[in-house]
């Protein structure tokens, strides 16, 4: 099934709620990768969320109909209170996966603990599949170590769904993709997740978004592999470059567009422990604070916003087939003419 077999009742929803939720608990982080983008927003000067600030946020949540929570931004596990968060959470039905370098996480049993206090996912960062690449971006001589023993004692935990989460960039090969993909087999993982870099710290290291080449590869590499562990991409330029690419079925192909769609705006925000909410995490807009203003009227103000975005697309864009699913491409990128070079 290819994208222009899908009926119009099939087409790219248009959503009026925030289901997935980007928190970060803190900017705070016991590593300084190159590509990460949250060191950029950490300001010492700045009042920040306190515990009964989230207890009233994640209540706010959920009257807003958000149902899933990731925690990004800086490493989560050094946040004092973050058991009892997960714990609120977990009350409130909330799906959470946490996204952690791995560094503070000691055994199976720890694991296990954030299992039972409402962690459903965790996702550990791998930038290389050796030490000396891993270890130079993160800025740590142990930093490869401690995130393969992490793997291990995840693959032995409790956690629902384990994985490992890979920005992609210009110091990996297509080659060094693939041996990510085959230690998370090796050690039994679920679930794999691949975004290249947005919003970089670092001017050295180049993104590989508009890099058709790079990403045909990629997903030659996951179609290889697909049979054996779930792979997803979030790369809008796939849309267009496979958009006469046959599907097995109806749901594969569904699949495919929601995964790689830019959803900013329409299904997601960002939240940071300043209570700043953005559209996502990558894009550097603030659309209000959690302390002056309520979210229900921010997130009308991010709809009203993207609702009609047509009006900053080029022709290229406008004539495009596949407009309403990639819908512009990353949001960090539109809409400068950096993202697609289809046209």
């Amino acid at each position: 099934m290819k994208i222009k077999d899908l009926t119009n009742n099939e087409l790219h929803l248009t959503y009026s709620v925030p289901f997935l939720i980007f928190l970060g608990l803190t900017y705070d982080c016991n590593y300084s990768c190159k590509h990460c983008y949250a060191k950029k927003n950490k300001n010492s000067q700045r009042r920040i969320l306190e515990f009964n600030d989230f207890v009233e946020l994640i209540n706010s949540l959920e009257k807003i109909g958000s149902i899933l929570i990731n925690y990004s931004h800086g490493e989560t596990l050094l946040y004092k209170n973050a058991l009892e968060i997960f714990k609120l959470a977990k009350k409130k039905g909330f799906f959470q996966t946490l996204i952690t370098n791995g560094s503070l996480i000691n055994s199976t049993e720890q694991i296990n603990n954030l299992h039972k206090s409402g962690i459903n996912s965790i996702l550990i960062s791998l930038d290389s599949p050796t030490s000396e690449k891993h270890n130079k971006n993160r800025g740590s001589s142990k930093a490869f170590l401690k995130a393969v023993n992490c793997l291990d004692m995840l693959s032995c935990s409790t956690i629902p769904i384990k994985g490992i989460a890979h920005t992609l960039n210009n110091f990996n090969s297509i080659l060094d993709i693939e041996k990510i993909i085959q230690i998370a087999i090796e050690k039994n993982l679920d679930y794999i997740s691949l975004m290249s870099m947005r919003n970089k710290a670092e001017p050295k290291i180049k993104d590989i978004v508009n890099n058709s080449d790079y990403l045909l590869s990629l997903w030659d590499l996951i179609l290889r592999y697909q049979k054996k562990i779930l792979i997803s991409t979030h790369e809008p330029l796939l849309i267009k470059l496979l958009e006469n690419t046959n599907f097995e079925t109806e749901k594969e192909l569904l699949a495919f567009l929601d995964n790689n769609s830019c959803h900013a705006g329409e299904s997601i925000l960002s939240i940071d422990c300043y209570g700043d909410i953005r559209a996502c995490n990558f894009v550097s807009k603030v659309y209000g604070n959690i302390f002056e203003n309520d979210i229900f009227s921010i997130w009308d103000n991010i709809q009203t916003e993207y609702k009609n975005p047509k009006k900053s697309f080029s022709m290229d864009c406008l004539n495009c087939n596949v407009l309403q699913f990639c819908r512009g491409g990353c949001k960090h990128f539109f809409p400068t003419d950096h993202y697609c070079d289809i046209h």
